[in-house]
């Protein structure tokens, strides 16, 4: 059973274990894919993943870095435009890529509970957003750094 009150002085002392390894990536995984892996394992405690999330957290590694480079292509294609507009056809093709890749990865992240859906209840997501002081980080100049 649960204590319930404060906790006393001892408790608050008492040290958590860490995991003694990260989790490690699969060797199928590029070394982006596994870097990405690295990333987003990082942000959770150890006893977060299990057997079962596992695939699906290498899914969204392969997906983020798919997603890379078409964001990458989709820029390059999109500045060819510009002077060739045969490349209309090719720049919609790759945006459709573009969707169907951010949408796997929306999917996979909430799936995982990666998102911010994922951490506040709604009602606790508005008190945050009213609570927050200063500039939302879009309204920041450049030149403020």
């Amino acid at each position: 059973m649960k204590q319930r009150g404060r906790k006393s002085a001892a408790q608050l002392a008492t040290v958590t274990a860490l995991p003694l390894r990260m989790l490690e990536p699969p060797a199928d995984l590029s070394p982006d894919e596994a870097a990405v892996w690295a990333r987003v394992a990082a942000t959770k405690p150890g006893d977060w993943w299990d057997a079962g999330s596992m695939p699906l957290l290498a899914q969204y590694a392969r997906a983020t870095v798919q997603a890379e480079l078409v964001a990458e292509l989709v820029r390059t294609v999109g500045q060819n435009m510009i002077t060739d507009p045969d490349e209309l056809g090719r720049y919609k093709e790759l945006r459709k890529l573009q969707a169907a890749l951010s949408g796997e990865m929306n999917t996979l992240a909430r799936s995982m509970r990666l998102t911010q859906q994922a951490r506040y209840r709604a009602d606790a997501a508005a008190t945050a957003d009213r609570k927050v002081n200063g500039r939302k980080p879009w309204q920041h100049d450049v030149i403020d750094g």
